[in-house]
């Protein structure tokens, strides 16, 4: 595995997202668009014949060279949290990253403020610093970065090799042809319920009250109680 290959996600809408709002496919204000974005796989580059035989536990093609341990810098953005739960999950998921392909995975955050201006400006260094980065048609100008080069492109034997089962899992009529510029793929869509949010559940105030719940929804069995008011 090599680094420095930046590629991105795009949350397709017409299979599923839990985001709300579309934006439009490269050039065109009429083809069905897509929303909210995450991250990819990194790829070397290679144009080997691809293995779409993995499955159970196997990630990837089989015969994918992973002895260089590898770290991924994945930008995302968003204020960095405040507490020990995401450095928690971060060294549970490397535990297994490293395990399963001899990698594992940093998070830069580009904070709220002026988000857009500090995320465009980070790509448009090209410096090589990025692996993987969360973008969106209408919120963070992913087809004016990819107009620009700041996305490198994915073959179809890239994708097939190196993520096979989302590959096989998103449907090439649709999904893919909305990801391409100029006939090249530089988005993987964020379908079957991938796509985080960082809201969580959100109620009322006024009728967790009604219920009793004075101090708000901070458990199950509270939840179970609003909801049943």
């Amino acid at each position: 595995m090599k680094k420095k290959v930046v590629s991105v996600l795009l949350c397709a809408t017409m299979v599923v997202s839990l985001a709300t709002g579309c934006g439009s496919a490269a050039g065109s204000s009429s083809k069905t668009g897509s929303s909210d974005a995450t991250a990819s796989a990194s790829a070397d580059g290679s144009e080997a014949a691809a293995d779409t035989s993995a499955s159970g536990d196997q990630w990837f093609a089989s015969d994918i060279d992973t002895s260089e341990h590898v770290v991924i810098n994945y930008v995302t953005t968003g204020n960095k949290p405040d507490n020990d739960n995401t450095t928690q999950m971060l060294d549970q998921l490397n535990k297994i990253l490293t395990e399963k392909c001899n990698a594992e995975i940093q998070i830069t955050y580009i904070e709220w403020t002026d988000y857009l201006t500090n995320y465009n400006l980070l790509l448009s260094s090209l410096d090589g610093s990025v692996d993987l980065v969360g973008t969106a048609t209408d919120w963070l100008d992913a087809w004016p970065n990819a107009k620009k080069g700041a996305f490198l492109p994915l073959t179809e034997d890239m994708l097939s090799k190196y993520c096979p089962k989302t590959y096989a899992q998103v449907s090439a009529a649709n999904d893919w042809d909305s990801c391409k510029y100029n006939g090249d793929i530089y988005l993987i869509p964020e379908d079957h319920y991938a796509q985080w949010t960082n809201h969580g559940f959100m109620y009322r105030d006024d009728y967790a009250k009604e219920a009793g719940l004075t101090s708000g929804v901070n458990s199950w069995d509270d939840m179970s109680t609003y909801l049943k008011v």
